[in-house]
């Protein structure tokens, strides 16, 4: 069994890729028997919980959109995940290079992040992620997805490399960074 999280904003007029997301879930759903797949978050587009429910129809037990979760859930089911999606739509505006707090989670839980977005850090991420730019289609993305499932121990290896680097974000390793900048900001506040 092979597990996929994604948990968050499932807003397709801001600038994730939902339906790309989905897209890619149901062509590895439909490929290989030992994927399951959650995503979590709330909607009321319609035509994005049309494709949910088609989803979950045709492969009960292994597609679940979960809807609103709590924190422990969320905790669970990223627990639980062996790779878990951040894709930005490609036409998107905003493309400016960001840090998202959701790769930290999934590092922290050795969950293997695929990730299509402008982000920091890609050079440590390269070691335990599946890194995609804007060029990259999701025929792509979905083939390469397949390559680990067929080669588990990649990911194993993958999952180990981010629990490792997960060590370099953790807040003992930013204490120091963030006790700077709160006493900087103090400061300036009161001049």
């Amino acid at each position: 069994r092979i597990n996929f999280v994604y948990i968050g904003s499932l807003s397709t007029k801001v600038d994730r890729d939902i339906f790309g997301m989905v897209d890619i879930c149901s062509a590895l759903l439909k490929k290989f028997n030992n994927v399951h797949i959650t995503i979590g978050g709330t909607t009321s587009e319609k035509e994005l919980l049309g494709r949910f429910n088609i989803l979950t129809s045709m492969y009960p037990g292994r597609f679940i959109f979960a809807g609103y979760l709590n924190r422990d859930e969320v905790v669970y089911h990223t627990s639980n995940a062996h790779f878990g999606f951040l894709l930005l739509d490609i036409n998107s505006p905003y493309r400016a290079s960001r840090s998202p707090n959701k790769i930290f989670d999934y590092l922290l839980f050795g969950v293997v992040p695929i990730i299509r977005a402008n982000i920091d850090e890609k050079e440590n991420l390269q070691r335990c992620s599946l890194l995609y730019g804007r060029e990259d289609s999701l025929g792509k993305i979905i083939q390469d997805i397949g390559y680990y499932i067929e080669n588990r121990e990649l990911i194993q290896n993958y999952m180990k490399e981010a629990i490792n680097l997960s060590q370099l974000y953790s807040f003992e390793s930013v204490e120091d960074r963030y006790s700077l900048l709160y006493n900087l900001a103090c400061k300036n506040k009161e001049n």
